[in-house]
């Protein structure tokens, strides 16, 4: 883990900024990841609007250590509870906005790759639904779990090095874009493992521009959130990654969270 100094913007390239948050200490509500000397900054692109901090967390990290700390160690347990939540879910909320867009846009035979699936819970509810879905984690310990204790196809990898002779119709990021470096590098690697027609990529990300209006300390603005997603930024990132948006819509979950979430379709 270590600062960088900002020299462009990863969605626009831009090179001219905005400070907007300093943090000298763990928010309130951030999971406690025992980083010391703690230190970091958000940007804005003076451009595209696109925030950007300045702190840069190793692939080990998500290797072994992100879940962990975030999950705890009884991830069955952990599991089972937001199962239990069924509407009060985000995940099932999301299955449900998935479901309604496959069945209103008639998209037959819908085969899913879910990356970044963690515990699995998506992946699982959209399987007890009846959809063939893979799920992918670089976490070999959600990997592990997964296998175990779903009936689903697991791939322990980073995205960017997923290599399948399969292809999907329907590749979902949720909450997996403010965490890595090069978004627009995952979403250009979706279109390889997309069926040419009618690809889709399903994805959410924080709204920065509504979190940013309550407060700093909001979970949005994570330590793990490299980048921090304002509309503006995120039409500019599908648009250089030619897709086409066909829906993009901002919600409040039922965890409290402030959510972008957008279906966009290879050009």
């Amino acid at each position: 883990m270590r600062l960088i100094k900002l020299k462009k913007c990863p969605i626009c390239n831009f090179n001219k900024f905005n400070l907007k948050f300093i943090y000298k200490k763990k928010p309130p509500l951030e999971t406690d990841f025992k980083i010391k000397n703690y230190y970091r900054e958000y940007y804005e692109c003076k451009h595209c609007s696109h925030w950007v901090s300045n702190f840069r967390i190793s692939e080990k990290f998500y290797e072994e250590y992100y879940t962990k700390q975030t999950y705890g160690k009884n991830y069955i347990d952990r599991f089972n509870k937001i199962v239990l939540l069924k509407n009060k879910s985000d995940n099932y909320k999301r299955s449900n906005r998935i479901e309604e867009f496959i069945k209103r846009n008639n998209i037959q035979n819908v085969s899913i790759l879910d990356v970044g699936s963690g515990l699995g819970v998506f992946p699982y509810e959209m399987s007890k639904r009846g959809y063939f879905i893979d799920a992918l984690d670089p976490d070999k310990s959600m990997f592990k779990f997964m296998k175990k204790n779903l009936k689903i196809n697991v791939h322990n990898m980073y995205f960017n090095n997923f290599k399948l002779k399969k292809k999907f119709n329907l590749i979902t990021f949720n909450k997996v874009l403010e965490h890595v470096t090069k978004p627009l590098l995952f979403l250009n690697t979706a279109r390889r493992h997309l069926l040419n027609e009618n690809g889709i990529v399903y994805f959410e990300v924080p709204d920065t521009y509504r979190a940013k209006k309550i407060s700093k300390l909001r979970e949005e603005f994570g330590i793990e959130h490299v980048n921090c997603f304002t509309r503006k930024s995120l039409l500019k990132m599908l648009d250089k990654a030619n897709y086409k948006v066909l829906e993009l819509t901002r919600i409040k979950e039922p965890s409290g969270k402030l959510t972008m979430y957008a279906f966009a379709k290879t050009n």
